[in-house]
């Protein structure tokens, strides 16, 4: 696989535009690696936030949005607590993100997953006002591609009642529906 690594950070766009939207020096990391030694999700994938920055500043689009580690973190801030120049890690992780489905990115898998759990869950808000188990569960394994799994716990949670039949909305619907639609014209959401 061929490579552009940009020479200079002032010559990197994509750094630029995940400085701007994090709101922090992504630019000043000196790869110490303290945050990837913190980081809780790290044994769940291969490689860490110090390699997705590593990328970032190489210029190296490509790798930064393969890399799953930007897609798992949990925004812990355990990361961002530990680094020597308080960069914003789960910001910049939230910018590589959003720049990647902006740009139409395909993901590999584990970030697929990832991703197809949180737009089921925004989903479900989005149309009930709270969390709705059952479409949440749907939606997820629709979009991920894992057709049945969990489908076989449905009944005991039903049983304890843990999940409801039927979803209730939160009243004033509207005005939670008016704000998604805000911030996804804001942040130029692919429809």
């Amino acid at each position: 696989m061929t490579r552009h690594i940009t020479a200079s950070l002032q010559d990197n766009e994509l750094l630029e535009e995940v400085e701007a939207m994090a709101g922090t020096p992504v630019g000043d990391c000196y790869q110490c690696g303290k945050c990837t030694g913190s980081c809780p999700m790290c044994g769940e994938h291969e490689g860490g936030p110090r390699q997705v920055i590593r990328f970032l500043q190489l210029g190296c689009p490509d790798d930064a949005f393969r890399m799953v580690a930007a897609w798992r973190c949990v925004g812990c801030m355990t990361c961002s607590s530990r680094c020597p120049f308080a960069i914003d890690i789960p910001k910049v992780m939230d910018a590589v993100r959003r720049i990647a489905r902006r740009r139409g990115v395909k993901l590999p898998e584990g970030a697929l997953k990832v991703d197809s759990f949180i737009q089921a869950f925004l989903d479900s808000v989005r149309d009930y006002g709270r969390l709705f188990e059952p479409t949440l569960m749907i939606e997820y394994n629709l979009n991920s591609g894992y057709l049945l799994t969990n489908f076989h716990k449905a009944p005991i949670f039903l049983a304890r009642n843990k999940l409801t039949a039927w979803p209730k909305r939160v009243k004033k619907i509207d005005r939670l529906r008016r704000l998604f639609d805000r911030i996804a014209k804001e942040e130029q959401w692919p429809s």
